[in-house]
C-alpha cells in the first residue's frame, strides 16, 4: 500500500489532512493542490461527507485517452481501422452521381463540406501517430492479488493513562471501550473534537472481527512500533526510577526502533526525555527535610536496608548487602571514613567502612558498609558499631584504619577494644598541610626553599620509629628560632601530635608497616560522586539506589578478583616512592643509615607538590 502523497511524494501521516482520489484511492494532502480549503475539509470530516476528488494523474490519463477518439466515427469498424490500417471513408464520398441533375439537385456546391472532401479523405488517410505516455509510475492494481492477512496486537500500558491499545497491521489503534464476559469492544483511538472514527473491533478471546464501519482518516504505518517503545518506557520509569531518562529513552528506541525505517508517529528523543522527567518527577518519593518520616520500603532494594538507629533527636541508616556484610565479617582491618558531599539536609554525612580482599592474584579494597549519619557525635558512632556488631557479631577485625576525628576514635576504643587503631599517614599529612595554609605559609612552601623541607620533616616524622619521634621533633624545634614565622607550626605540631591522650604517638606512627591509608577510601567518595552527575546534594532514595549499584559493584568485582581478572592498580609514582621509603627502613635496621638520613630521605618523596 502507498502511502505517500501522490502530489509531493511525501508520507501522509495520521496528523495532516488529506483526501482519497475517485479513481486510484490513493492519498493526497489537502494543501497539495486539492481545491479544498481548510474550515471545508473539517466540515465533511465532521459530517461524515466524502468530499469528490481526482487527482491530476488520473485526470491526464483520461484526458490522453479522450483525445486519442476525437475525430473517429462512432462505427465500430470504423475504430477498428484507425488503429490497425486505412480508414475507410464513409459510403456517400464514394457514389457516382448518376446524371448531372442528380448531382445538382443532390448538393449544393457551395457548400462548404464539398469543398473540402479531398483534405477530408487526406486526412483520414495519413496514419495515427501514437501519443507518448506520461512519465511516472503506474498505478499497481491490487485486483488480481490476494489481499494481506491482517494480524492484530495488544500492547499493554501503551495510552497516556497506562491502558491497552489494539493495534493491527495495517497502522489502525484503537482503545477499549466496552468489556463483556464474552468479548471486548475496541474503538478506533482517533476521537477528539475535530476527529471522531467510529471504526470498531470485536474481540472474542485471540479472535478479532472489525465492523463494516471504515476509518475516515489515513492509517499510520509504524503505529505499533510507536506503542511499543511508549510501553517499555512508561514500564522502565516505574521500576528504574533513578536512571537517567536518556538511558531509559535509549534503550526502548533501540530495542524497538528498525535503524533506516521511517517512524513519524514517534517524537524525537530530546522530546521523549522531557517527558520521561516530568513524569518521573511525580513516581520518585520526596525526600523529607526532617528526620521524622516513614521509609519507602517499595523503593528500597530488598535486604539492603540493615538498620534504622536512633540516637536522640538523632538518625542513622545502615546499609549493606548480605554479600558484603559477609566479607566485612572476614576482614582483618576496617578503614572508615566519611564524606560530607553527597547527602541532603537533614542528613550530613555518608560514612563507610571498606576492607580489602586477597587472592591469589591480587589485593583490592572494596567498601562494604555504608551508613547515612545525621549527625557525628561520639554516641552516634557507638550507637552504628553497637548495631554493626549485632549485625556480625563474631567480626574477624584486629585493626581499625581513621582519619583523626576525636569522637570516631574514642567510639572504635569503648565498642572494639580489643582492635589496635591506626592513625591514617594520608590524612597524617593533610591535617599539617592544612594548617600550614590556614597559618599562611603555603606561598613560602610553594618556593621550594627552607619552610619547604622544614614542613616536610614535620610530616615525615610519621615514617620513623616511635622510640625515635619525639626526640626528632625537639631536634627541630630546638633549631628553630624563637622569631621564626614557623613558631606556630610547631606549637600546633605539639599540642595536637605529641601531647594529645587521643592521637599518642603510637597510634600515628606508621614504621615498617604496610602503607596502606583512607587514601582509596577518599577516591571511593570521588568516584561516587562522579557517577552522581552534577547534583552533590542527592535526594535520600537516588542516594540509596546508588549505594545499592556500588553494592552490586562489589559482587562482580571480587568475583573478578579471584578469577584473576581484576588487579588493584598503583602509579608509577606511588610504587617508586614505597620503594624508596621501604630501602631507607632496611638500611636503618642494618646500622647503614642514620636516623636523620631517613627523615630527610622521607621528607624529600613524602608529601604534598608545592604549587609553581
Amino acid at each position: 500500500m502507498d502511502y505517500k502523497c501522490r502530489e509531493c511524494n511525501r508520507v501522509v501521516t495520521s496528523r495532516q489532512h488529506a483526501i482519497a482520489c475517485d479513481s486510484c484511492s490513493l492519498w493526497t494532502h489537502r494543501k497539495c493542490n486539492t481545491g479544498y480549503s481548510f474550515s471545508r475539509y473539517r466540515k465533511a470530516v465532521a459530517d461524515g461527507e466524502d468530499l469528490p476528488f481526482e487527482c491530476r494523474q488520473c485526470q491526464r490519463s483520461q484526458s490522453h485517452s479522450q483525445s486519442s477518439t476525437i475525430g473517429q466515427p462512432e462505427s465500430p469498424t470504423t475504430g477498428t481501422a484507425s488503429i490497425h490500417g486505412q480508414p475507410e471513408s464513409p459510403a456517400f464520398l464514394h457514389e457516382q452521381p448518376d446524371s448531372p441533375t442528380s448531382d445538382s439537385a443532390c448538393l449544393d456546391r457551395s457548400a462548404p463540406v464539398l469543398s473540402d472532401i479531398s483534405s477530408l479523405n487526406g486526412s483520414f488517410a495519413q496514419p495515427l501517430v501514437p501519443e507518448e505516455p506520461l512519465i511516472e509510475d503506474p498505478i499497481p492494481h491490487t485486483s488480481d492479488t490476494e489481499p494481506e492477512e491482517i494480524t492484530w496486537q495488544v500492547i499493554k500500558g501503551a495510552t497516556q493513562r497506562g491502558g491497552a491499545h489494539l493495534i493491527n497491521s495495517a497502522g489502525f489503534t484503537y482503545v477499549k471501550q466496552k468489556v463483556t464476559k464474552t468479548s471486548t469492544v475496541w474503538i478506533c483511538s482517533k476521537r477528539n473534537k475535530t476527529l471522531k472514527c467510529a471504526a470498531r473491533v470485536h474481540q472474542r478471546g485471540q479472535h478479532f472481527c472489525p465492523t463494516e464501519t471504515q476509518h475516515n482518516h489515513p492509517s499510520a504505518p509504524d503505529a505499533l512500533t510507536s506503542a511499543k517503545v511508549r510501553a517499555q518506557l512508561k514500564e522502565s520509569l516505574t521500576s528504574h526510577q533513578f536512571t537517567a531518562g536518556s538511558a531509559l529513552v535509549t534503550d526502548a528506541v533501540h530495542k524497538h526502533v528498525t535503524v533506516g525505517a521511517p517512524c513519524p508517529s514517534l517524537p524525537t528523543q530530546s522530546a521523549m526525555i522531557r517527558v520521561a522527567n516530568r513524569r518521573r518527577q511525580g513516581i520518585r518519593p520526596k525526600h523529607s527535610t526532617d528526620l521524622n518520616f516513614d521509609l519507602k520500603m517499595d523503593a528500597i532494594p530488598e535486604d539492603f536496608l540493615q538498620a534504622d538507629i536512633t540516637v536522640g533527636p538523632r538518625r542513622h541508616l545502615l546499609y549493606s548487602s548480605p554479600h558484603q556484610l559477609k566479607l566485612l565479617a572476614a576482614a582483618k582491618t576496617w578503614y572508615m571514613d566519611g564524606t560530607f558531599r553527597l547527602v541532603k539536609a537533614p542528613f550530613t554525612q555518608l560514612y563507610s567502612i571498606h576492607a580489602f580482599i586477597r587472592s591469589e592474584h591480587s589485593t583490592k579494597q572494596f567498601p562494604l558498609a555504608f551508613i547515612i549519619m545525621s549527625g557525628k557525635k561520639e554516641a552516634d558512632y557507638k550507637a552504628v558499631l553497637k548495631v554493626l556488631l549485632d549485625i556480625i557479631p563474631e567480626p574477624s577485625v584486629s585493626k581499625v584504619v581513621l582519619d583523626f576525628e576525636a569522637a570516631v576514635w574514642k567510639a572504635v576504643k569503648q565498642v572494639l577494644p580489643h582492635v589496635i587503631i591506626q592513625g591514617c599517614a594520608f590524612h597524617f599529612s593533610q591535617a599539617i598541610w592544612r594548617k600550614i595554609q590556614e597559618l599562611g605559609l603555603q606561598q613560602a612552601y610553594n618556593r621550594k626553599q627552607g619552610t619547604y623541607m622544614y614542613c616536610r620533616r614535620l610530616m615525615a616524622l610519621a615514617f620513623l620509629p616511635s622510640n625515635f619521634i619525639i626526640s626528632q621533633f625537639e631536634a627541630i624545634r630546638d633549631a628553630t628560632p624563637s622569631n621564626s614565622p614557623l613558631q606556630p607550626l610547631l606549637e600546633y605540631f605539639y599540642c595536637q601530635w605529641i601531647q594529645n591522650p587521643i592521637f599518642d604517638v603510637s597510634s600515628w606512627c606508621i614504621y615498617m608497616q604496610p602503607i596502606r591509608t583512607n587514601n582509596n577510601c577518599e577516591g571511593w567518595h570521588n568516584r561516587l560522586g562522579s557517577k552522581a552527575g552534577r547534583q552533590q546534594n542527592l535526594n535520600l532514595y537516588k542516594l540509596i539506589h546508588l549505594l545499592n549499584n556500588e553494592a552490586k559493584e562489589v559482587s562482580l568485582n571480587v568475583q573478578l578478583l579471584s578469577d584473576g581478572r581484576l588487579k588493584h592498580y598503583q602509579s608509577k609514582e606511588c610504587k617508586k616512592t614505597y620503594t624508596i621509603i621501604h630501602d631507607a627502613w632496611e638500611r636503618l635496621q642494618k646500622g647503614d643509615i642514620s636516623i636523620k638520613k631517613v627523615l630527610k630521605i622521607v621528607a624529600y618523596v613524602n608529601g604534598p607538590r608545592p604549587k609553581v
